[in-house]
């Protein structure tokens, strides 16, 4: 009778372990497809068309990828240096001191590692800026090149990018010090990392990243939903400080503001302004995902909102609150890097 109720109970775990396993999250994949890479886990297929940060977000189980139903577009169109003259949050072609086009398709170098349920996909360039026609250097000051981009001759004219996406197989926590981002296992993260900027302007120039939605977008805080045709199709996500040492090398928090408007039917502009003066490097951590969520809590957080298609910005606390020294800096960018 023991031997029995044992082989029973044997048999009863077996089957769970069976069953348990059966509905284990797959780990999470980047693949290659044509002229594209893939990143996906079980709730979440993420396509980086052209093999540059131009982002298609739709569930992993669409059963139409090319025409996803709950699909939408992210992409990275520039980043810029600008002198924010009306307070909008918003860079106009009057306020635009320096930019640098993210859209270049043979440019970034691509990188791919995968972890203990994560994978790390990151995408880094080095390339010129193009200095704005409201720049205010002096005529002798500049040059033009042949594609008609001003250039400021000798002197670094480079900007040194990396965009670093993770994708995890469930629910992640990742924490550092007093910040706190939640990654749903129906997005990804990335951290924006300005290695180094040739400012025009390091004292009034503001660093921007200028991002292109397809869908309107709706603002609660630190989050924003995003609906396509009246549905909603996504949720983003970000921290409203970011990391950053300034040229003399402290290490600074930076407040984040972001500013939305309706660029055409069912088109959105989101911009991250990045404000602090004299910044020599920054990194920022926003998350992007599918209509189940996405949440954060940082440092200087605030929360509001924003009609839909209508401009505001976000604006944390002013100042900056040093940390301790650049090795924090560091190691507060690091550590975001990991669960």
């Amino acid at each position: 009778m023991i031997r029995m109720r044992t082989a029973i109970v044997a048999i009863a775990l077996m089957l769970a372990t069976a069953t348990l396993s059966s509905v284990a999250a797959a780990p999470p994949q980047v693949s290659e497809d044509k002229d594209k890479i893939v990143l996906e886990n079980d709730h979440v297929r993420v396509w980086f068309q052209g093999k540059k940060p131009m982002l298609k977000v739709f569930p992993a189980d669409a059963p139409d990828a090319e025409d996803a139903n709950g699909s939408y577009g992210y992409q990275f169109r520039e980043l810029v240096e600008y002198n924010d003259l009306d307070g909008d949050g918003l860079p106009s072609t009057n306020e635009v001191l320096a930019s640098l086009d993210l859209n270049r398709a043979n440019a970034w170098n691509v990188t791919r590692e995968e972890g203990e349920g994560n994978v790390t996909l990151t995408l880094s360039l080095v390339a010129p800026v193009k200095l704005g026609r409201s720049a205010g250097l002096p005529t002798d000051d500049v040059t033009t090149n042949a594609t008609e981009n001003l250039t400021l001759p000798g002197r670094g004219t480079s900007a040194n990018v990396s965009i670093v996406f993770r994708i995890f197989e469930t629910e992640t926590t990742l924490t550092s010090d007093n910040l706190t981002v939640v990654v749903p296992e129906t997005a990804i993260k990335y951290d924006l990392l300005v290695h180094s900027w040739p400012f025009v302007n390091a004292q009034v120039g503001r660093l921007a990243l200028e991002l292109q939605v397809t869908g309107e977008l709706e603002i609660d805080g630190d989050n924003a939903t995003v609906l396509s045709n009246g549905s909603t199709v996504g949720a983003l996500s970000w921290v409203a400080t970011a990391s950053g040492n300034t040229t003399e090398g402290q290490a600074v928090e930076v407040p984040v503001r972001a500013g939305v408007a309706a660029t055409g039917e069912n088109m959105s502009r989101l911009v991250f302004t990045y404000d602090a003066p004299m910044l020599a490097s920054l990194v920022h951590d926003p998350t992007v995902g599918t209509a189940g969520g996405a949440s954060s809590d940082g440092v200087d957080g605030t929360s509001g909102g924003a009609d839909r298609g209508e401009s505001r910005s976000n604006v944390p606390a002013p100042g900056l609150v040093a940390l301790a020294g650049v090795a924090a800096a560091a190691a507060l960018a690091a550590r975001r890097q990991r669960p």
